[in-house]
C-alpha cells in the first residue's frame, strides 16, 4: 500500500500580509477621497442654495407682497426672516448661521454666509464667491480674503462705493458676501 501524500492548497503567510497590506492602503486612499467629495458637495450645495434657493425666495417675497421689495415697508429688521418663511434653511452645510440685510436706498440684499465651520473656511469661501460671481441678480460676489475692491460696476456704468451697497457684511477667510439685485 502506497500512501501519497497530497499538497496542501492555500494562502501563504506572505500571501496573505501582502493582500491585507494592498486592501488597507486602498482603503485609506478611498477614505481620504471620499472625506474630501464630502467637502466638496457641501460647497455645491452652499452654491445651489445661494445661486437658485435665494433668488426664488426673494422672487417669492416680491409675488406675495404685490411686486414690493421694500423690506422696510412691512417693518421688518432683517431680510433674514422673511427669506428663511420663503422656505429656506437658516444654517449654512456647516451648521453655522447665515444673515441677510436689506439696502432701502439701493434695493438690494446682501447675504452674510459664513463658512466656519468648513475643513478649510478659506477656500470654500472663495468657491462660493466664484461660482456666484456674474450670475444673474447677482451684484457683487466676495469671499475667502479681505476684498480689496472698493466700487461695484453696474451695467449702467454707474459706480458706487461699496459701504452704500454692501451692507453688514464684510469678506473674511470665513465668509461669503452675496449680494442681490432687489428689482
Amino acid at each position: 500500500m502506497i500512501i501519497r501524500k497530497q499538497k496542501e492548497k492555500g494562502f501563504t503567510l506572505v500571501e496573505l500580509i501582502t493582500v491585507i497590506a494592498l486592501v488597507s492602503l486602498l482603503a485609506i486612499y478611498l477614505s481620504v477621497e471620499m472625506n474630501d467629495a464630502g467637502e466638496d458637495a457641501k460647497v455645491a450645495m452652499a452654491s445651489a442654495f445661494l445661486l437658485s434657493n435665494v433668488p426664488q425666495a426673494i422672487n417669492s417675497f416680491r409675488a406675495r407682497h404685490a411686486g414690493a421689495c421694500d423690506f422696510d415697508n412691512l417693518n421688518v429688521n432683517e431680510a433674514t426672516d422673511n427669506l428663511t418663511d420663503r422656505g429656506l434653511f437658516a444654517t449654512t452645510p456647516w451648521g453655522d448661521t447665515w444673515e441677510a440685510n436689506y439696502n432701502a436706498s439701493a434695493r438690494q440684499i446682501t447675504v452674510s454666509f459664513p463658512t466656519t465651520n468648513a475643513e478649510n473656511p478659506t477656500a470654500a469661501a472663495e468657491d462660493i464667491a466664484a461660482s456666484a460671481a456674474g450670475k444673474p441678480q447677482v451684484a457683487r460676489a466676495s469671499g475667502g480674503a479681505a476684498d480689496t475692491a472698493d466700487t461695484i460696476l453696474f451695467s449702467t456704468a454707474t459706480t458706487v462705493t461699496t459701504t452704500d451697497y454692501l451692507i453688514s457684511c464684510t469678506a473674511a477667510t470665513d465668509m461669503a458676501c452675496i449680494t442681490y439685485v432687489c428689482n
